[in-house]
């Protein structure tokens, strides 16, 4: 099968969304397709392990290379930033996103008139929406839509509904959003939900503990606390702050007990040192680390003995989100402290796979994190099942998933023509 999958913004990024792109195109190609990853000509951006060379290849630690192919468009975050000196962030990034999404709509319209695939992936909303005008209708059922949020305006989501109904099929990251989908007319037959994923070639370190901390340089007496991720998304905390409030139940009763902040970026710092001074914490139980190398975070995840997942309620995580880190931590064979929220429940269920609180409460977080490091017995079934739920969430069998799904969708087109 030949596929296109397109991703309108830079790549590589420091963002989830590009890591997650990388590892669908490697694992369509290592499930025998033919890939090309077209891609926004947006200036790359340079730091957080970027430069003006890296490759997708390389930052991500992709075991394949990819076919590439950058898209003519215009960089409205550039001119907005550097040109006219925005100084709103969140204004920037979206509206230039918006309307640098429709340039690369203009140039995938065009090349996708000139090269035909069997599959053209897509992801972005405004993508879709001004792509399918400049499409001809017999292209439709060619075209697969990842969904990973649903637009706050209401006219642009009756606009989206209205695009996923001719189009060969949507894949959903959570059950929930396939049913507000559905709520919203959207054939359910027409939808598969497929949450993320992890690459257990990378993630499934077979090493013990004390081998993972002398790679990375970490002491070997203290138990570890860790969040591994983004600090933030677009600027919403993910549980961070509650940990920090979480630790003043735990440090005087655990003398050996440090939490460790690793995915960056430190511009943050500031404010949860502000939290950890507020709370009368002693400062250097808390270790904050900026992002690190692909490679080097499974060693993070084996380092520790509680993995936290602690996130605050909003509808984004309640309902749309699919963490990275949720099915990273499940390879990583220790218990995990997260929060019950609707869209972590498809996954992860409470002292089955992993120990679930009450989101955004710190005293919730503290009691789960002390029976993690308490109850071993506890502690190692419920990790122990997250390790074997997880062999079902590849990102190997989530490709296989949906080239079923598509292949099937197709067989009902074909057969209604």
């Amino acid at each position: 099968m030949k596929v296109c999958y397109i991703v309108d913004g830079r790549m590589p990024s420091e963002k989830a969304n590009g890591y997650q792109s990388a590892q669908m195109c490697q694992a369509f190609m290592e499930a025998g397709c033919d890939v090309t990853l077209l891609t926004s000509s947006r200036k790359r951006l340079i730091g957080e392990g970027i430069s003006a060379t890296t490759t997708p290849e390389e930052y991500y630690n992709l075991r394949v290379q990819l076919t590439k192919k950058r898209l003519p468009s215009l960089d409205f975050i550039y001119f907005l930033q550097v040109v006219l000196n925005f100084s709103d962030q969140h204004a920037i990034t979206k509206i230039g996103s918006m309307l640098g999404s429709y340039t690369v709509a203009f140039s995938l319209a065009a090349h996708l008139n000139r090269v035909r695939y069997d599959l053209v992936y897509l992801r972005s909303t405004h993508v879709l929406l001004a792509i399918l005008p400049l499409l001809p209708k017999n292209m439709y059922p060619r075209i697969v839509f990842e969904v990973h949020s649903l637009p706050n305006s209401p006219k642009t989501l009756d606009k989206l509904v209205h695009a996923l109904q001719p189009i060969g099929g949507t894949v959903s990251v959570t059950g929930q959003l396939k049913n507000q989908l559905v709520n919203r007319g959207v054939p359910a037959s027409s939808i598969c939900v497929e949450h993320d994923g992890v690459d257990l070639e990378s993630f499934d370190l077979q090493l013990k503990q004390s081998e993972a901390r002398r790679y990375l340089g970490l002491p070997l007496d203290k138990k570890i606390a860790a969040y591994v991720g983004k600090f933030h998304t677009n600027g919403n905390e993910k549980g961070i702050p509650e940990i920090i409030q979480a630790a003043k139940y735990l440090l005087r009763n655990f003398p050996d007990l440090d939490f460790y902040f690793i995915g960056g970026p430190l511009n943050r710092l500031k404010i949860y040192e502000e939290i950890i001074d507020s709370e009368n914490l002693p400062g250097e139980r808390f270790v904050f680390l900026d992002k690190q190398p692909v490679g080097k975070v499974p060693y993070f995840l084996k380092a520790s003995n509680v993995l936290l997942m602690p996130h605050p309620w909003s509808e984004f995580y309640a309902y749309h989100a699919s963490p990275l880190k949720m099915f990273e931590y499940m390879s990583a064979k220790r218990p995990i402290v997260a929060s019950k929220l609707p869209s972590v429940v498809e996954i992860l269920l409470d002292r089955q796979n992993a120990l679930l609180g009450e989101p955004g409460n710190p005293e919730s977080i503290a009691a789960n994190i002390r029976t993690a490091l308490t109850d071993k017995e506890l502690a190692g079934r419920i990790a122990d099942q997250a390790y074997r739920d997880v062999q079902e969430h590849t990102w190997k069998k989530r490709a296989a998933r949906i080239l079923s799904f598509v292949n099937k969708r197709r067989s009902i087109h074909d057969g209604q023509n």
